[in-house]
């Protein structure tokens, strides 16, 4: 393989831990914990199917790769709701929020 093949997969690997991060929201039918993987895919899959809603200035394709990457950092934090007591800026943010380490180079490695 090459090495952007090896990064590719590498960052393929690491997004499915998302599957295991439980969010704080159940699924519609109350039956579970959400988790990000399953909330990632399901934003994603809104923003295909209502992408005739958008405006014409809206790239609904850059729309759909940022809604599926935006939780990549709830791999190493969790989930954190901003409506929770427990809300904090993680490690990785500076204080403009933007995120600055942790999982910031996955998405750049996956391009």
């Amino acid at each position: 393989m090459t090495d952007r093949l090896d990064a590719q997969f590498a960052f393929l690997n690491e997004a499915d831990r998302l599957k295991s991060v439980l969010r704080a929201t159940t699924l519609v039918d109350g039956s579970r914990p959400e988790n990000s993987g399953e909330h990632s895919w399901h934003l994603a899959l809104y923003a295909l199917i209502l992408a005739d809603q958008a405006g014409p200035e809206v790239k609904i394709d850059r729309v759909i790769r940022m809604l599926l990457i935006h939780d990549l950092v709830e791999i190493d934090v969790g989930d954190v709701p901003i409506h929770s007591q427990n809300a904090r800026p993680c490690k990785c943010c500076n204080p403009s929020g933007r995120v600055t380490g942790c999982r910031s180079n996955l998405w750049t490695s996956s391009q």
